[in-house]
C-alpha cells in the first residue's frame, strides 16, 4: 500500500518539473528520477488521482495535469 508520505516527494518533484519546464514529466522520467519501476510510479500516480492531486489523460506521454498546489493542501486557483 502506498501512503501519502511516499507520494509527497514525487508530487513535489512533479510540481517543480512543471514550474521549470511548463509541461509535466513522463512516466519514464519519474521512474528514473526516483529509481523506481514504471509500474510503481504508475501506481503512485493512480493514488495521486484518487487523492485529487492530479488528473491524467490516458495514452499521452505527458498527460499529467496538476489539480493541487505543491503542498497538496489547497486546490490550484485558475483564472
Amino acid at each position: 500500500m502506498i501512503d501519502k508520505s511516499e507520494l509527497q516527494p514525487v508530487f513535489a518533484w512533479i510540481c517543480q518539473y512543471v514550474a521549470e519546464n511548463s509541461y509535466p514529466p513522463t512516466l519514464r522520467e519519474l521512474a528514473l528520477q526516483f529509481y523506481m519501476s514504471p509500474g510503481r510510479i504508475d501506481r503512485m500516480l493512480t493514488r495521486m488521482e484518487l487523492h485529487g492531486w492530479i488528473a491524467r489523460e490516458p495514452g499521452r506521454k505527458r498527460g499529467i495535469t496538476l489539480l493541487r498546489s505543491r503542498d497538496s493542501a489547497r486546490p490550484i486557483q485558475s483564472g
